[in-house]
Parts: structure tokens; C-alpha cells; sequence
């Protein structure tokens, strides 16, 4: 390793120290200027392991007031199809749209990115999209207003949902294997 790829073996070393994010100061010209939208996948079925069973939610924040706009169960948070017909429910829930939207960089976001980039070509053409992008993709440890947005939820209700289904498996109130129980947590 160190004679084919030198700097990987620096990045690999065990105990090693990762390096901190840099931290700045969030700035928008005001409310819906920038809306960030993430997808929640701890209590996906691929999450719990526990067959069809899971709950996939996809969410949407205002950067400049902080609040939460929506937060979604939909079948599957990963496909494009399903967050693009969300995210125009969205859209017509909250009676216009971003000058922004700001996700990370998912393959369920091609959709949102087309209905978003049309919507502003349309109905706002006199927004210079060089000055002020109607899309722009982060890593997800960088799109910070929604990512915060998760932990919060987490952390102010409680119990989580997650240990909560766990729990119920472990303690057999629920099995994944029933298919009353299954089609009782399942959200297709």
C-alpha cells in the first residue's frame, strides 16, 4: 500500500483522528430562500432487518426561520419517482417554492432537480440562476440544516421509533414473519 497508494495508507490508520468539518455561518436573505430536503433511513427496512418492514421518511427545513416544513413517510425515500411527486405535494402544500433547494447528493433527488430548475425558469426568469442556483448538491455531512434537523427529532421526542420496533421484536409484540404484523408497520 505504501508503494501504489501512499496517502490511502495515511487515511486508513487505525486510531487515526478524522478531520473535523469546518464550521461557518448559514446565511439567506430570508424565509424560503434556501429549503433543504434529506431523506431519514433509520427505520428503513434495510435499516432494521427486518424483512419488508420499515418506515422511510423524507423531509424538508427553511433555512432562515429554522422549521421544520414537512416531514413525510413515503414507500421509498431512495426513488427518484417517488420524492419528485412529494416533493410537488410540497410544493402546492406550501403555495410556491424555493428560491433554493438544497439537497445531498442521492439518486433520488433527479426529479426534484428537474420540477425545481423548470419551476424557476418559468415562473422566475428574472432570478439569475449563476447568482442564486435554484439546486445545489452537498455531501450529505454538509447539508447541515436538514442533518441537524434528524438528530433534533431524535433527541426531543424521546424513544426512538427505531428502538421502539426493535424492542417489539425483541420482546415478540411484533413479528416481521406475521403477516398481520408485518402489514401493520409496513407503509407501502
Amino acid at each position: 500500500m505504501h508503494d501504489e497508494y501512499p496517502l490511502s495508507f495515511d487515511q486508513r490508520f487505525p486510531g487515526r483522528t478524522k478531520p473535523t468539518i469546518p464550521r461557518g455561518t448559514l446565511t439567506v436573505l430570508g424565509p424560503f430562500h434556501e429549503v433543504s430536503a434529506d431523506g431519514h433511513e433509520k427505520i428503513s427496512a434495510k435499516a432494521l432487518q427486518m424483512g419488508d418492514v420499515g418506515i422511510s421518511i423524507y423531509g424538508y427545513k427553511d433555512k432562515w426561520t429554522s422549521t421544520g416544513l414537512g416531514v413525510y413517510v413515503v414507500p421509498n425515500c431512495r426513488l427518484a419517482g417517488a420524492i419528485g411527486h412529494l416533493h410537488l405535494d410540497f410544493l402546492e402544500k406550501i403555495g410556491g417554492f424555493p428560491i433554493q433547494l438544497t439537497v445531498d447528493k442521492g439518486s433520488e433527488t433527479g426529479w426534484m432537480y428537474a420540477i425545481q430548475c423548470a419551476l424557476r425558469e418559468t415562473l422566475a426568469p428574472e432570478i439569475d440562476p449563476n447568482i442564486y442556483p435554484p439546486f445545489v448538491t452537498v455531501k450529505s455531512v454538509h447539508n447541515t440544516v436538514i442533518e441537524g434537523f434528524w438528530r433534533w427529532l431524535r433527541d426531543k421526542t424521546g424513544i426512538t421509533l427505531k428502538e421502539y420496533l426493535m424492542q417489539g421484536q425483541k420482546e415478540r409484540w411484533f413479528s416481521p414473519t406475521a403477516e398481520l404484523h408485518r402489514y401493520s408497520a409496513i407503509v407501502k
